[in-house]
């Protein structure tokens, strides 16, 4: 009896139809234009490459990205040192048709971090970039997913 039970489990849950957002891969292919690029320039670079839109100079499509990055001071000690910071990273992330002059998708993107400060101020700003990265690499997955819907 158990085996029948668990063979009916797996078909059930082999053949319920689930497939992953990445594998829906219809905006992968999405060719445009041109892109214009607006704000912090390293975090721009890293999101163009990571999205990989083919150029085509026939597309009517234009990527328009502007990014911030802002670092504030979360928490202090008694002597006014700074214990623990806020990075956030946003992403004004706009596709634009350039013959209808309409915007065909557009979505502002934010995420941020918290992290404690070092006492190796090199240490903290190696740190700070894989912070950075991380934050990078969490937009990407959202404007992947955004475009999969």
């Amino acid at each position: 009896m158990k085996k029948i039970s668990y063979l009916l489990i797996f078909l059930l849950l082999s053949s319920c139809g689930y497939e992953s957002v990445y594998n829906k891969k219809k905006f992968n292919t999405l060719s445009i234009k041109s892109y214009s690029l607006d704000g912090d320039k390293n975090i721009n670079r890293k999101l163009l490459s990571l999205l990989d839109f083919k150029k085509n100079n026939f597309s009517s499509y234009e990527l328009l990205l502007i990014s911030e990055k802002k670092k504030q001071i979360s928490s202090k000690n008694s002597l006014g040192n700074p214990l623990t910071y806020k990075m956030t990273l946003v992403l004004d992330f706009t596709v634009k048709n350039l013959d209808t002059d309409e915007i065909f998708k557009t979505r502002k993107f934010t995420n941020s971090s918290s992290y404690n400060t070092m006492e190796n101020k090199f240490d903290f700003s190696r740190y700070e970039k894989e912070i950075e990265e991380n934050l990078i690499l969490k937009i990407h997955e959202e404007v992947m997913i955004y475009l999969n819907l």
